[in-house]
């Protein structure tokens, strides 16, 4: 308890200092400090750290080239897969806001959720592709639709355009745009 307050008084007077960091930094730092250790194992597959932030950034900048700004809601109606990982570390690098959606949603349960986010972006599983299908014209709002790969979850976002990567710099400057 003594220690609690000494800790605060450091962090409040060091807070200037400290640039503003996210999840995607975070993992840009682990996969420079280890690029070949495995980031993602699911089941016979896997994926380095270099590769995970390769292919996190490319997924980034590919969904602000759609038009997504910091603070777009991305709904991830995704099964639990290396997709949603690598989904989630691109929305931290573009400033995104992850909404989930639980994948056993029906119609209007789905339509709901999408509608009241306020999400410009859906992210899916090729197998519910019947459902999304069913509520596009309902949700004027979206403007991105990303289906991942039906047979291979690790390179889901692999056909993606290459793009350079995010910068720290780059998005504090979208973010001082947006205030």
């Amino acid at each position: 308890p003594s220690n609690a307050g000494l800790t605060r008084r450091a962090f409040a007077a060091m807070s200037d200092s400290i640039p503003d960091l996210n999840f995607g930094d975070l993992f840009d730092g682990i996969a420079e400090a280890f690029p070949e250790r495995t980031a993602i194992r699911f089941g016979e597959l896997s994926c380095s750290w270099q590769t995970f932030a390769e292919r996190s950034n490319r997924l980034a900048r590919n969904l602000g080239r759609q038009g997504l700004q910091p603070g777009a809601k991305v709904a991830f109606y995704l099964r639990n897969s290396p997709a949603y990982i690598e989904l989630f570390a691109a929305c931290a690098k573009g400033r995104f806001v992850h909404a989930n959606v639980n994948y056993r949603y029906v119609e209007q349960e789905l339509f709901y959720l999408l509608d009241n986010s306020d999400a410009e972006a859906v992210v899916y599983d090729a197998q519910f592709r019947p459902q999304v299908e069913a509520l596009k014209a309902r949700l004027p709002k979206v403007r991105t639709y990303l289906e991942t790969g039906e047979l291979d979850p690790v390179l889901a976002f692999a056909e993606l355009e290459e793009v350079p990567p995010l910068t720290l710099s780059e998005t504090e400057a979208k973010l001082r745009e947006l205030e």
